[in-house]
């Protein structure tokens, strides 16, 4: 199941995107240190898309860390 995000959630995404993009999949400690910062408002679909990213950092995924940003763009 693809994960769908509204205006809302992608506009309180967006202010970490622009650092995200800018690190690399094996600065692992500085994404770690970003998505730390991402207060998810106890909301689910925040929530999967940073889980999302976390597994695609652990599991050293480029192709899905940069599809995952992606979809806040």
């Amino acid at each position: 199941m693809a994960l769908m995000l509204s205006q809302q959630e992608k506009q309180l995404l967006s202010p970490y995107i622009s650092t995200l993009n800018q690190l690399e999949i094996n600065e692992i400690g500085k994404i770690l240190v970003v998505l730390d910062e991402i207060d998810t408002l106890e909301n689910p679909v925040i929530e999967k898309w940073k889980n999302k990213i976390q597994n695609a950092v652990f599991n050293y995924n480029s192709e899905e860390y940069s599809e995952t940003l992606a979809l806040i763009e």
